[in-house]
């Protein structure tokens, strides 16, 4: 199967079917809907993410990049105003 053809057949995948759930608990941003995460989603959502950093540890400029935005966004989150 080619490539495309398989991403056009997973973009099609509803929010109930097994693969959709996990990829809607991957792609959650809402701290609301976090907050309301079961055990297991939290490990699916947690998971997921440590899988993601190792990549980008792998590839230095990456990780240097992701983590100058993420110190950008935490001292504009956290900065008194």
């Amino acid at each position: 199967m080619p490539w495309s053809e398989f991403c056009t057949l997973l973009s099609g995948l509803l929010p109930d079917t097994p693969l959709g759930k996990i990829v809607s608990i991957r792609a959650e941003k809402d701290s609301k809907i976090l907050k309301t995460f079961t055990k297991e989603q939290k490990k699916i959502r947690s998971d997921w993410q440590r899988k993601k950093m190792q990549k980008l540890k792998e590839n230095p400029a990456a990780y240097r990049a992701y983590m100058d935005e993420f110190q950008a966004f935490c001292k504009s989150a956290f900065s008194r105003k």
